[in-house]
């Protein structure tokens, strides 16, 4: 980025050969006596200044005194003139003048202003560190209606051509897209290498950065080069991943998704999302509503006339940034920006982002993104030395090769998947990073990928990872989970538990997982074992052979941390778990992706079930006589349809994690049960349909809402019909009614809605102590409706403290979330059905939640 003030020569010595060309230009068409006189002027000129002139020369770089990080956009004027220049986007700048200054005065938007000594006429580099400025709002100066802010006319400007501006709005565009992402550990020294445990690691120490001073430990590097192609209508996008490259990752699909950060911030949208967070954009159409705007300057950036804009927020804790831009004069479009977050911003683990772009006018008529950089600064609290360890990120993205409004043909977007990475994507050569890299990697980025190879190998790290996983890895068997080694139940009693699974060592398309558990109160052994096997990876496409002998408490919810046999489950129930059923289940399962987040999986399953404990079958006679039933039978086949719009998943070896949506996620189950068949006893119908979303409301937050419904068709016993979820445990679950004991109620036909406010601090930050400890205020409310059939209520008598759920069943909490960052306490109360014995009418339900 180049720009110069007007009327400042980028350089006099001697006069600069475009000082010829300008005065060809203005004599060639002046009358003789004109031209006469100007040359004239011209031979005084040059035979003056060599004798005059003393060049001064002054480059150097200007930094943040507070994070070290160089500052794009910080003017640098002559002292006491008006001529100057800016730093670029790697904060360096350069003046030469024949002027006498003995100072230059440094400007930034958010820091305060410096004036540095410089030595006149000599060359010199000199380091600048601006320090940060805390803002605090000025008195509103009322002024005359017919007076409007300069800065807000240009502003209407460039609403008004938004549309001609925004890349969206082409009809299609494609470009190739590099990005350099780099993460690592602040204020590493002796100190930190002695309290972090790290003399596992000695070596590490060697790779930190001492540049300009700064104590810093790059731990992660990711690369990655694509092909981005849009279209507008019918709207398609496609991106081919050319080369990915993690250190320390040996993942594809986290290669993938880390390699995906090139999707550029959109400055003309109104809203802006920086880290799952979405912020005011400066040029929003209701921008004036948040930010105060003012016009700095004008000057040349990049051979156009441009204008600057400062902006900052109107009030403290809104989703807004504080910085300037350059707005181009000829088009009102965006040329460049530079802007961060208010310092105040309740964002948990971060204390800075700062985001720069600069933008270039492809074939006269569209700005596309050329450049983009984002600073991540951060910490994270460190237990053990009850501090917070710094961290720092930054993501550096380049943008070539632009092809505009020339569409490919149909068939090219027509792809299931928009996403594809080419099969030697991860496995680049070094020859071939270097000649396709926008721009080569420094000294310090390539000793990243050399650091954690080494760091991988040591018994230390291993032992680490061994732990973050809960398997310990022996070649390809790799055995566990930790914490389902040991539990209690009164059923069981002291329940051990072994396990053991294949990884990718064994082989790349096969898994095969296994367990025995033994109690020591019922002494028997159960067991299980998994066979996955993998058709294709893509599109995904699975096949799965189960069989389980266990134990299983009916009407538990799917969350991971409350699994039956998990360890912490043990410890932290309300009420014992003695009503158990023996589980026979054996299942065959396909399942297939047939366009992204759309997939759907087809079972068959056959499964007995017995009753342990205080649980017991019972069926009552007509002549009222009342008989045991040792066990129930059922063979089901079902098909679930998911469809998840921009769902993206995160894939391990043989599983996968949603990243969830902002948008819709639809689930169908339909379920087939079939009599006579390996002694199944019921013949029936099942449908069950399922809708979860997560809205943006700007600053009023986020609302996570889910609703879900079903019916069966036929009378079932209940074991078989639908058991609502309850928890008896004091951790919060969101999958369950956490007022609702385990089987207090079922249905053979339903409704339930779920709904959770996040206002991420809307009126905790108003109270000085909340807004200093980030605390942030959640309201939940649950309820569900339901009818059980009396056919189906006869089929088995329903134990004691069961009951239909014809009259609605409401829950409603009130909760704090974000303690330490991490911890989420609720107050919740239940609102129906008080009078059923052993309830809990007012609880307090603590869980782990992470978030930003």
């Amino acid at each position: 980025m180049n720009a110069h003030k007007p009327g400042l020569c980028p350089s006099l010595n001697g006069f600069d050969v475009s000082f010829f060309y300008l005065y060809v230009l203005l004599v060639k068409n002046f009358p003789l006596y004109c031209r006469s006189l100007l040359l004239l002027n011209l031979l005084i000129l040059l035979g003056y200044l060599p004798l005059k002139a003393q060049l001064t020369r002054v480059e150097g770089v200007v930094t943040d005194a507070s994070t070290h990080q160089p500052l794009a956009f910080v003017k640098v004027i002559l002292h006491g003139t008006t001529a100057g220049t800016l730093t670029d986007s790697s904060g360096y700048f350069q003046l030469s003048t024949t002027k006498m200054p003995d100072s230059l005065r440094f400007t930034s938007i958010g820091y305060l202003p410096l004036t540095v000594a410089i030595q006149p006429g000599t060359s010199q580099r000199i380091e600048v560190a601006l320090q940060p400025h805390d803002y605090t709002l000025e008195e509103v100066v009322i002024v005359p209606e017919d007076t409007e802010n300069p800065a807000h006319a240009i502003l209407r400007k460039v609403w008004a051509h938004k549309k001609q501006n925004d890349r969206d709005q082409l009809d299609a565009y494609q470009y190739e897209a590099y990005t350099k992402t780099e993460f690592g550990m602040k204020g590493v020294d002796e100190q930190f290498k002695k309290q972090m445990l790290l003399g596992a690691f000695d070596f590490i120490m060697d790779y930190v950065d001492t540049v300009e001073g700064e104590d810093y430990l790059p731990m992660m590097m990711v690369e990655s080069l694509s092909d981005i192609y849009y279209r507008k209508k019918p709207k398609a996008r496609r991106e081919n991943i050319k080369a990915t490259q993690i250190s320390g990752v040996e993942n594809a699909s986290i290669s993938q998704w880390m390699g995906d950060m090139h999707h550029f911030t959109n400055i003309y949208d109104n809203r802006l999302e920086l880290l799952g967070r979405q912020f005011v954009s400066p040029i929003s159409d209701h921008g004036l509503g948040f930010y105060r705007y003012t016009l700095i300057d004008s000057a040349w950036v990049d051979s156009r006339w441009c204008y600057e804009i400062e902006f900052r927020p109107k009030r403290k804790q809104e989703p807004t940034f504080i910085g300037s831009m350059w707005i181009d004069k000829a088009t009102y479009g965006v040329k460049e920006f530079d802007m961060r977050i208010a310092g105040d911003a309740n964002i948990n683990y971060i204390t800075g982002i700062r985001l720069v772009q600069v933008l270039e006018l492809v074939e006269e008529h569209a700005w596309m993104l050329g450049r983009e950089e984002m600073y991540v600064d951060g910490e994270v609290p460190v237990p053990h030395l009850a501090k917070n360890q710094p961290f720092h990120g930054k993501r550096l993205a380049s943008y070539r090769n632009f092809v505009i409004n020339r569409p490919r043909p149909n068939e090219f977007y027509a792809v299931k998947f928009r996403q594809t990475i080419a099969p030697e994507a991860m496995s680049r050569t070094a020859a071939y990073w270097e000649e396709m890299r926008h721009e080569a990697l420094s000294p310090r980025e390539e000793s990243v990928y050399v650091m954690v190879d080494s760091v991988k190998n040591t018994p230390f790290f291993r032992l680490l990872k061994t732990l973050a996983r809960g398997y310990v890895k022996t070649g390809p068997i790799e055995w566990g989970p930790f914490f389902s080694l040991y539990s209690y139940n009164p059923v069981e009693e002291h329940r051990f538990r072994f396990g053991a699974r294949t990884n990718q060592q064994f082989s790349k398309t096969s898994q095969l997982e296994g367990y025995v558990a033994y109690g020591t109160l019922d002494r028997e052994w159960k067991y299980g074992g998994t066979l996955r096997h993998f058709l294709s990876k893509q599109p995904r496409q699975m096949f799965t052979l189960a069989y389980r002998h266990d134990v299983e408490q009916l009407g538990r919810s799917s969350s991971a941390v409350l699994r039956q046999d998990n360890v912490l489950n043990t410890l932290f129930s309300r009420n014992p778990l003695d009503k158990m059923n023996m589980i026979d289940e054996v299942k065959l399962e396909y399942e297939r992706e047939w366009l992204p987040g759309f997939s759907h999986r087809l079972q068959l399953t056959h499964k007995r079930l017995s009753p342990r404990g205080n649980l017991f079958y019972q069926h009552k006679n007509q002549d009222g006589s009342i008989v045991p039933v040792a066990s129930l039978s059922t063979t089901e086949l079902s098909l679930h349809l998911h469809w998840g719009i921009k769902e993206s998943f995160l894939e391990h070896e043989f599983t996968r994690v949603s990243l969830g949506s902002y948008s819709p996620i639809f689930d169908a189950i339909y379920t087939k049960g079939v009599s006579g068949v390996l002694g199944s006893q019921y013949d029936y119908h099942k449908l069950g349909l399922g809708v979860r979303q997560t809205f943006r409301m700007g600053i009023l937050g986020e609302l996570k809402t889910r609703l879900e419904g079903g019916k069966i068709w036929g009378a079932l016993p209940y074991p078989l019909l639908e058991i609502h979820n309850g928890n008896e445990t004091f951790f919060y679950d969101e999958l369950a009614f956490n007022s609702m004991n385990f089987f207090e109620f079922v249905s053979d036909e339903y409704a339930s809605a779920a709904v959770s406010w996040y206002p991420q601090g809307l009126l905790f930050n108003r109270i000085p102590l909340l807004r200093k400890l980030k605390w942030r205020e959640v309201v939940s409310a649950k309820a569900a409706i339901g009818r059980l059939n009396p056919q189906s209520a006869t089929q088995l008598l329903l134990p004691e403290n069961m009951y239909g759920l014809n009259k609605p069943f409401v829950e409603g909490s009130l909760g704090v979330t974000n303690i330490f960052t991490f911890a989420r306490v609720d107050a919740l109360w239940r609102l129906t059905h008080l009078h059923h014995p052993g309830v809990v009418k007012f609880g307090i339900f603590v869980t782990a939640e992470f978030g930003l």
